[in-house]
């Protein structure tokens, strides 16, 4: 018995991120789901890189963007700009120091739960966040209720016996009124009778910025909001208020 509440323990270990702070936790699941280009992939590279500056490493799987597409975000996240030329941007890429990898590959999650091991072996613990982007890619054969939940059973286990925190992104449902600029409720998201994740955040656009509200915390209260400045030229992604 002592043995399993130490793994819980150490399965709970909280994450700083720039808000929500502790909300993200190793072993877990979390989701966020918004509509087309609203700008949940610069939310997650936010997370990403705040953790990255603290030494904690990252494995950041991207689906549906090239590896020179994350490569120029994480750039313009971190200097702010966007990168002079492709020269400055390679010489970058080869030179950082910065704990975080990217893959652009297409992988079920079987392949995913051996890349998240490898890593380990390369970073030399497990990396604290996996990022998926998006969660659909995941899917073998045509996308249903039943697929979807498959791969959140799965990515749940991933996370718990990798000891890590996975974040998933996620479509919202088709024909959605005023989708990406109105709130997000669980409902919204596509196939929403399947499985869910530990957490489950929702985001919108706000006027010039962006709002996140926690719409499940299955260890906790939901319902806290915040807004967010955006600036995806700059790769600015900060909290204003909440």
């Amino acid at each position: 018995m002592p043995v399993l509440v130490k793994a819980r323990k150490q399965d709970a270990e909280p994450l700083p991120t720039p808000w929500f702070d502790g909300l993200l936790r190793r072993g877990i699941l979390a989701e966020i789901g918004a509509a087309p280009n609203v700008g949940k992939s610069f939310v997650a590279l936010r997370w990403a890189s705040h953790l990255a500056e603290r030494g904690f490493p990252i494995l950041y799987v991207g689906m549906d963007t090239s590896l020179r597409d994350q490569g120029e975000r994480m750039f313009t996240m971190w200097h702010k700009r966007t990168p002079y030329d492709e020269e400055e941007l390679e010489r970058w890429l080869h030179d950082t120091e910065i704990p975080m990898r990217w893959c652009d590959l297409n992988l079920s999650t079987g392949a995913l739960n051996e890349l998240v091991q490898a890593e380990a072996i390369y970073f030399g613990q497990t990396p604290a966040l996996v990022i998926v982007d998006v969660l659909a890619e995941l899917v073998q054969g045509e996308e249903s209720v039943e697929g979807v939940s498959a791969v959140v059973s799965d990515l749940k286990t991933i996370a718990r016996e990798q000891h890590c925190c996975v974040v998933a992104l996620h479509h919202l449902r088709d024909g959605i009124a005023g989708a990406g600029n109105s709130p997000v409720s669980l409902q919204d998201f596509r196939y929403e009778k399947g499985r869910y994740a530990e957490i489950m955040f929702g985001l919108w656009r706000a006027g010039n910025d962006l709002a996140m509200r926690v719409l499940k915390n299955r260890s906790g209260a939901r319902g806290a909001e915040a807004y967010l400045t955006f600036d995806p030229a700059r790769g600015y992604v900060e909290y204003s208020h909440g």
